[in-house]
């Protein structure tokens, strides 16, 4: 048993406390009692442009789009964006995910790794197959 939230736990608890993995994080310096946030304004844009793969993806959802070739960004996080929404609706309702494609029904589980459950593992595993199948 791991104490991460697999991307499934993420979105119920999301739900529940009304977006709250979408919201900027911002952290304070106890030393310089200095704030900053955790993502740029940027950044936050593009996580408002694709709410459920940036919600479900966490922090690594900007690593992808720094590592995506920009013409590659919109058609990647479209895809993503859309499946997640079928897939979390699916899920809520308790309908069959057999449909959807096995690796993203992996990851959304933390089942991507058979052996244990790491959410950054399990998040670049996804990485990896995104770059290899989606963004070619």
């Amino acid at each position: 048993m791991s104490r991460d939230f697999t991307p499934q736990i993420i979105y119920f608890v999301n739900k529940q406390y009304n977006n709250l993995y979408l919201n900027n994080i911002i952290f304070t310096d106890n030393t310089t009692g200095k704030s900053h946030k955790m993502f740029t304004d940027e950044e936050m844009r593009i996580r408002y442009k694709y709410p459920t793969f940036a919600t479900l993806y966490t922090d690594n959802f900007i690593k992808l789009y720094h590592d995506l070739p920009s013409y590659k960004i919109r058609h990647v996080f479209e895809y993503m964006d859309e499946i997640l929404k079928d897939i979390t609706y699916a899920d809520e309702n308790g309908w069959s995910l057999n449909s959807y494609p096995e690796t993203i029904i992996k990851w959304y589980k933390g089942e991507l790794d058979p052996n244990f459950y790491y959410h950054e593992h399990n998040d670049d595993l996804l990485h990896e197959w995104i770059m290899k199948y989606i963004a070619n």
